[in-house]
């Protein structure tokens, strides 16, 4: 096995754990008929799955390297350990008779707050580990999206949130297009 091998196997479980989080609250809240589901909430749930493939997807850029620094493999394990969290926070446990309107406004500050760092610490890590400019399109793209979690951390305005959910979603949906897009014509293309 390569290096990256044995690192990817260390954060594909860590991640594989934050999908199952998002999946169980997902299921539940779909199961129990006293669970009141709010259409923001899910949304932002699909919108972190969806990141979470994205990381999966996007990492394998690294598959060619054979030395791997201990700050290296701390950047790398950084997105999914913080994924993890998000999962966590992101349904009430019990769920059981949950309001996620209410769930999700009260711990605003926590998803979101730490999904802006783990977009900053995303667009560092990949500027370290792969060794290119920091102003590629996916970073550029990535600032965006760190700019709207903290909006949505601090603000309590509902109005607010349905809007700004959905835009988040689309640049998450971009930003992972990208990544496969980056694949095939090259980083310094973008």
């Amino acid at each position: 096995m390569t290096p990256f091998e044995h690192i990817m196997i260390t954060g594909s479980i860590i991640l594989g754990l934050a999908v199952a989080q998002i999946l169980m609250g997902f299921a539940d809240s779909l199961r129990l008929k006293s669970v009141k589901t709010y259409w923001p909430h899910t949304l932002w749930a699909i919108s972190q799955l969806l990141a979470f493939v994205q990381w999966g997807f996007g990492v394998w850029i690294y598959e060619s390297r054979s030395v791997w620094y201990g700050y290296e493999l701390l950047l790398f394990v950084l997105t999914p350990i913080t994924g993890f969290l998000i999962a966590r926070f992101m349904y009430p446990h019990p769920i059981e008779g949950s309001r996620l309107k209410k769930h999700y406004f009260e711990t605003r500050w926590l998803t979101f707050g730490v999904a802006a760092a783990l977009t900053v610490v995303n667009i560092f890590s990949n500027s370290v580990l792969s060794h290119y400019n920091p102003w590629v399109m996916v970073n550029l793209l990535s600032m965006i999206v760190a700019m709207i979690f903290l909006l949505l951390a601090v603000s309590k305005d509902e109005r607010v949130h349905k809007v700004m959910v959905p835009c988040l979603f689309l640049l998450v949906f971009a930003s992972a297009a990208l990544t496969g897009i980056s694949e095939r014509v090259g980083v310094d293309e973008l």
